[in-house]
């Protein structure tokens, strides 16, 4: 979310050129993919198979929808007469507050960071962490 939210900053800057307008578009998409990624293979490891197309297709639904209301969102602010700037900016501080937000909830030990949902287990299928099962 750190990255989504200096991308949008980044975007948002009063003095942005064309060539820091893409940086910053890429660091953002590199953000925005990296959260995809890991609520996917989340979504893959806490479901049962039965539900698994269900619940990865309500997911992709909900994406949508919710870049929908983004861009619907901003069209209306920018039709209220906001800026470029300031739209970026509102963008950056929802990132930060998502981030505080998850980091409060996670650190509390809620979420997948839940002890019942990361049980040991002696198979081979199942070893290793999030981040060895992604690469």
């Amino acid at each position: 979310m750190l990255f989504m939210a200096s991308g949008w900053i980044g975007v948002g800057s009063h003095k942005a050129s064309f060539d820091s307008i893409c940086f910053f578009t890429i660091l953002r998409g590199i953000g925005s993919s990296l959260i995809w990624i890991f609520s996917t293979v989340l979504l893959q490891q806490l479901s049962s198979p039965e539900f698994l197309g269900r619940i990865l297709g309500l997911e992709f639904c909900l994406s949508r929808i919710a870049e929908t209301m983004s861009v619907v969102a901003t069209g209306r602010l920018k039709d209220r007469g906001l800026n470029d700037s300031s739209i970026s900016f509102i963008a950056a501080c929802i990132g930060v507050l998502m981030f505080i937000l998850w980091c409060t909830y996670h650190v509390q030990g809620n979420g997948a960071n839940q002890k019942s949902l990361n049980k040991e287990d002696n198979s081979e299928k199942t070893k290793g962490d999030l981040r060895e099962s992604v690469c």
